[in-house]
């Protein structure tokens, strides 16, 4: 068995040269290590629920299959891109005019 080295015997590195070296070493070959108590956690989360017709759920599955999307994602995209293209105003969606294309600017 190996001798441990120490860890403070480990030079200062930048990202690269400390890629390179534990490429090269296994931190079982030194001394020093003590288990950390960091824990990755996800935000939570909440669920909504949509009510939508069959026929409207059967496209969405369609094209979440055909373009290999999530079918929440697809949605989420598709509402993106409506909401860039219409504002909601008074309740209804009205389609945005480009400023240069308004024959009327305000």
């Amino acid at each position: 068995m190996k001798d441990s080295k120490k860890l403070s015997d480990v030079p200062p590195m930048n990202d690269h040269e400390l890629e390179a070296f534990w490429e090269n070493n296994q931190p079982e070959e030194y001394e020093g290590w003590e288990e950390g108590t960091l824990k990755f956690a996800r935000p939570p989360k909440k669920l909504i629920q949509l009510r939508m017709e069959p026929r409207d759920i059967r496209i969405i599955d369609r094209e979440s299959k055909r373009s290999s999307m999530d079918r929440a994602f697809l949605i989420v995209v598709i509402w993106l891109k409506i909401c860039s293209t219409f504002s909601l105003m008074n309740g209804f969606f009205v389609r945005r005019i480009p400023y240069h294309l308004d024959p009327q600017p305000h």
